[in-house]
């Protein structure tokens, strides 16, 4: 199996526990990027992409 299915997996549960107790789920980056420097995220119709820079800090933009 590898690190970005691991990851997704370890998110899913993170995330049905968070919906099921009602209270924020906390994910660290590197389950959210795996080995990726960009996730693209979809909200409400419009698409956010979450950047890793080369200084190792999270940039999200619409």
């Amino acid at each position: 199996m590898s690190t970005d299915d691991q990851s997704s997996r370890k998110l899913d549960r993170k995330l049905r526990k968070a919906i099921n107790a009602a209270t924020p789920c906390r994910v660290t980056s590197r389950e959210l990027l795996g080995d990726r420097i960009e996730l693209v995220i979809e909200h409400e119709g419009r698409e956010y992409r979450l950047r890793l820079t080369q200084n190792g800090k999270l940039i999200l933009t619409a």
